[in-house]
């Protein structure tokens, strides 16, 4: 990386990996997002955003209901001659990032709902990280926002939040509790399972 470079990616949380991500004046970020709305997310993009997807097939042609590919995107296809685990497997790799401290942990949701308030949240992290802005916290973040596009990005649909109340059937909302569940609890977005 050379000063001002920003990329992206899902980055699993290993030693090496976190290791480099929290060196000095490098700003990490750990963006969540519901679990039950990225299962509903996975859904739509491999159905509809995603032709060459190695699951696309067998979504829009073994799979024919929305209800069907929500239980395989929560429990995974453990036979298939490539790696799919259950949901939970999947993002077990990810919640090392939550307990590091060199690391800004950011809901989606807070970028959809209250943007001002998390661009401003990276921005104070960036300075604490070494960065130098040329302009102050508040006009960062409002050029930050002015750049902000996301229908640029090939995995956009809606860009909403808490669509899965109105997708989740109670099998599947079931299964998700049984793959997920502690991950929910673990990420804030629920205090138990009674949900």
């Amino acid at each position: 990386f050379t000063a001002g470079d920003i990329a992206y990616g899902h980055l699993h949380a290993t030693d090496h990996v976190v290791k480099f991500m929290t060196q000095e004046r490098l700003a990490s970020f750990f963006i969540i997002r519901d679990p039950r709305d990225i299962l509903v997310s996975h859904v739509h993009y491999i159905t509809d955003l995603a032709p060459n997807h190695v699951l696309h097939n067998y979504y829009t042609n073994e799979l024919s209901t929305f209800e069907e590919r929500l239980r395989t995107s929560t429990i995974g296809l453990p036979d298939a001659p490539f790696s799919f685990p259950d949901i939970g497997e999947r993002l077990k790799p990810y919640l090392g990032w939550m307990e590091c401290e060199a690391v800004l942990v950011l809901k989606y949701e807070n970028l959809i709902n209250q943007q001002f308030e998390a661009v401003g949240k990276i921005v104070e992290f960036v300075i604490n990280r070494g960065f130098i802005p040329k302009v102050n916290v508040p006009e960062a973040t409002e050029v930050l926002l002015a750049g902000i596009d996301p229908s640029r990005s090939p995995t956009f649909r809606k860009g909403g939040s808490g669509a899965w109340k109105d997708q989740v059937d109670a099998t599947n909302k079931n299964l998700i509790k049984e793959n997920v569940g502690r991950a929910l609890i673990q990420l804030g977005y629920e205090k138990d399972l009674t949900w």
